[in-house]
């Protein structure tokens, strides 16, 4: 940059000198995808996040390569939204779209903080793995296992790992403080859904039947199955049907970003390696934890599956999770807890 006194008067702005600093801490001669990435990362850190968000913008319009960046600040927020949005409607294919957004969005926020680790990991401390304990509800209480399903479903899908009470009260998560608040979101909202709609379709009187032996009539009747019964196929299915479901949004998200799980490391873009990094970050972390807490063993709260024994139940669960909005109502999750 040329001093002052010859000429450098254009050169002393703000915005020249990070654009200088974006090229040395890039380590990019050009303004290739490291350097904008960089670039805007640094206007995030002195505070001008909104300027760097038109900068964006700015490329995008000009047909330049998509950044591997996003800001940091208000995802939550946007995913918030979404959920509020497809809880107001009644579309079943606005609400699928809804679903798909808020999981690729919590995907790509993931993909954003572990691209900004993988940036910063030499200039500043990376945020760390951590852990939270989400108590699912009472001993004793049935379908608790089904509950912790849900769950552990919503968490695979955000790069999440778990322990389970053994009596399936409580579940312990694993992972990045962001990826433990998106799942905790998900859940809240599904849940209370999943209740409500189980509840409707046991009050409509459309039940299966299974064979039980009369004594009286020294033969077999038909009767209704059991309403505990149903109620597990339905939570089961559905519970099921949500992971799938989140499952693919996740892989369509990293698709989009252009991940790669089968490439060779040398092949991978820097995007892949820093998920790898993230993975590997969440995998030390929770054997670490299960050494520490000499944990063993594998839960087995859901082994046994109502699906066979009632059949209409595990079909109406499945429809119900194709159609499931996301929402937050804490007093809705209050009332059906």
């Amino acid at each position: 940059m040329p001093p002052f006194e010859v000429g450098g008067r254009w050169a002393l702005r703000g915005l020249v000198v990070m654009h200088e600093l974006a090229h040395h801490l890039s380590g990019a001669l050009d303004h290739g995808a490291d350097f904008r990435t960089t670039f805007l990362r640094l206007l995030e850190d002195v505070g001008s996040a909104v300027i760097a968000q038109l900068l964006q913008v700015a490329y995008a319009a000009e047909g330049l390569a998509q950044v591997d960046h996003s800001l940091d600040d208000g995802t939550l927020a946007r995913i918030a939204k979404l959920l509020r949005q497809a809880e107001g409607t009644r579309n079943e294919h606005e609400r699928d779209a809804f679903l798909t957004k808020a999981q690729a969005l919590a995907t790509r926020h993931s993909i954003a903080l572990a691209v900004a680790r993988a940036h910063t990991a030499r200039q500043e401390r990376r945020e760390q793995p951590g852990s939270e304990h989400y108590r699912i509800g009472e001993r004793g209480k049935r379908g608790l296992a089904r509950y912790v399903r849900l769950l552990v479903n919503i968490a695979h899908a955000n790069d999440l790992r778990c322990t389970i009470n053994s009596d399936s009260t409580g579940v312990t998560m694993y992972g990045f403080p962001a990826d433990i608040a998106v799942t905790k979101a998900l859940y809240e909202s599904l849940l209370v859904q999943m209740v409500t709609d189980c509840e409707r379709y046991l009050r409509s009187g459309t039940r299966d039947e299974t064979a039980a032996w009369d004594r009286r009539k020294r033969r077999y009747v038909a009767k209704p199955v059991a309403t505990i019964t149903a109620r597990l196929a339905f939570y089961e299915a559905f519970a099921a049907r949500i992971g799938e479901r989140l499952q693919a949004a996740r892989e369509a998200a990293l698709s989009a970003a252009g991940v790669d799980r089968d490439a060779p490391a040398e092949r991978s873009g820097e995007t892949a390696l820093a998920l790898r990094q993230k993975e590997l970050d969440v995998h030390d972390f929770f054997a670490d934890a299960l050494r520490r807490n000499n944990v063993r063993g594998t839960w087995s709260g859901d082994r046994r599956s109502s699906a066979a024994d009632a059949p209409s139940a595990t079909a109406e669960g499945d429809r119900a999770a194709r159609r499931a909005r996301l929402g937050d109502d804490g007093r809705a999750l209050g009332a059906a807890g």
